[in-house]
């Protein structure tokens, strides 16, 4: 694997931080999680690598740290997937021996991806379309306790995005970029990066395992959590969503399932995700502080509405609109929480 370029642009110190922890012989982790925390950063026209597809894959263990071996270890790793989606799926779709289960989730499956990220043009192209249906399916196989379930097409999402971006410009704030360029890629290239998005999803639910498998008793482990974290920071906003009969488990559901993909403009939730890889085994717990910390933060707007208007407050957030320096309150309101919070007894 080639190592990356210096970033020519004068004064771009964290840039050159990034080059020169991912080209260190042996990269270490924990100044690159110190990094990565508060974004990773885009290229630009003079370092034309993009540094978060290599820093994405480290930080989820993807990629060996040592760079003697990681040439190796990437190259095994694609071709590992390679077989299993030989062995599971045809150019067109699936091969006939599956099971009554597998041919279900499949359909499931066949039906969600076009729903996915339905508003981008990017996942409208069907080679994209396609590649998203031979790694869920291959996932659903692969992965009998959980199986396929909705929601883990939209994680699939970033990794198209930030993957793709190793190969073709795309315009993170304006999800633009060539269809050209998209279709010019050779299948190589493509098998490639179907590869990395498999196992990175691989890696990151291997962290989230419960939120997915039969009745997803970490999802609902994650909500209550948040619910507790509220209550006992502000109580007066628990007691208002509590006498508002609001059904804080279906609405915010979708937050902890989803990992906000649905919240979020594509581009801020790549952001969030640098944090959330930088926080490594721990991401998990973040995620519940996120999650209470975005009910805090709309405190003012949610006590103002009742029932059936908070309802629908909670279901279209603002966030959709919001920017990076928004979303950076957020965060780092949200470590406030963990870092005052986490591994106390009463709460977790």
């Amino acid at each position: 694997m080639e190592k990356l370029g210096n970033p020519l642009k004068k004064g771009d110190r964290r840039q050159a931080k990034f080059v020169e922890l991912l080209n260190a012989d042996i990269i270490s982790l924990d100044k690159l999680r110190s990094l990565s925390w508060v974004g990773i950063p885009a290229s630009t026209f003079l370092l034309t690598l993009e540094l978060r597809p290599s820093t994405w894959k480290v930080l989820l263990g993807y990629l060996p740290t040592s760079q003697a071996i990681k040439a190796e270890v990437l190259a095994r790793k694609r071709a590992e997937y390679a077989d299993l989606a030989a062995l599971y799926c045809t150019k067109d779709g699936i091969k006939g021996e599956q099971s009554d289960q597998d041919m279900k989730s499949y359909k499931q499956i066949l039906t969600d991806v076009p729903r996915t990220m339905a508003g981008y043009e990017l996942f409208k192209e069907p080679l994209v379309r396609e590649l998203l249906a031979r790694v869920l399916f291959v996932w659903n196989v692969r992965h009998p306790a959980s199986g396929y379930v909705q929601g883990i097409n939209d994680l699939c999402a970033p990794f198209v995005v930030v993957y793709l971006s190793d190969y073709i410009f795309i315009d993170y704030a304006k999800m633009e970029y060539k269809k050209s360029e998209l279709l010019g890629l050779d299948n190589k290239t493509l098998q490639y990066l179907e590869a990395d998005i498999y196992w990175s999803l691989c890696k990151m639910l291997e962290k989230m395992q419960d939120v997915y498998t039969v009745n997803q008793p970490g999802a609902y482990k994650i909500i209550n959590k948040m619910k507790e974290i509220v209550k006992h920071v502000d109580l007066e906003l628990y007691e208002h969503i509590e006498e508002q009969c609001v059904n804080l488990v279906s609405i915010t559901f979708r937050w902890v399932n989803c990992f906000f993909t649905r919240e979020f403009a594509l581009d801020k939730a790549i952001r969030m995700w640098d944090t959330y890889f930088a926080e490594a085994e721990e991401m998990g717990v973040f995620h519940v502080y996120v999650c209470a910390s975005l009910l805090l933060h709309l405190k003012s707007e949610i006590v103002k509405k009742d029932f059936s208007s908070l309802v629908l407050y909670l279901q279209s957030l603002p966030t959709m609109k919001w920017t990076s320096d928004e979303l950076g309150i957020l965060l780092a309101k949200s470590y406030q929480l963990k870092s005052f919070f986490h591994k106390t007894k009463h709460i977790v």
